[in-house]
C-alpha cells in the first residue's frame, strides 16, 4: 500500500498540493516543518509565478506583493475576514480579487480543482 501511495505521490504535481495548503487562510505554511529548506514563502512565490504564467499565458505583475500581504494577514486576508465565508475558499478568494487579482486568480484555480479530477485518479 505504501509503495502505491508513494508512486501516486510522485505522479502528482506536489507544488499544487503545497500551494493549496499555503493558500488556505487557516493553514498557510503552519502545517509544514519550518526547517524544510525548499519550502519557504520564496518558493511559494516562485510556484505562483510559474502557475500564473502557465495557466493564464501572461506574466504576473503584482502576485508577489499580493502574496506578502496575504502572508502577513493584512485585510482582507485576515482570519476574521475568511471566517465570514464559513470555509468557502472560492468565495473568499473571489472577495479578495479587487485587492489582489493575480493571487486570487491562482487561488481560485487551485481551490476549484475537484479532488477526483486530479490527474492521478
Amino acid at each position: 500500500m505504501v509503495a502505491r501511495m508513494e508512486s501516486r505521490w510522485k505522479e502528482w504535481e506536489q507544488p499544487l498540493l503545497i500551494l493549496s495548503f499555503a493558500l488556505h487562510p487557516s493553514y498557510k505554511l503552519q502545517k509544514f516543518c519550518t526547517t524544510a529548506q525548499n519550502l519557504t514563502w520564496t518558493h511559494i512565490g516562485q510556484w505562483l509565478k510559474y502557475y500564473y504564467e502557465s495557466w493564464f499565458d501572461s506574466k504576473p505583475t503584482s502576485i508577489l506583493a499580493e502574496l506578502i500581504k496575504y502572508k502577513r494577514g493584512e485585510d482582507p486576508y485576515d482570519i476574521d475576514s475568511f471566517n465570514q465565508f464559513k470555509n468557502n475558499l472560492v468565495d473568499f478568494w473571489e472577495s479578495t480579487s479587487g485587492i489582489g487579482p493575480e493571487l486570487a486568480r491562482v487561488a481560485i484555480n487551485i481551490h476549484g480543482i475537484c479532488v477526483n479530477s486530479a490527474s492521478v485518479e
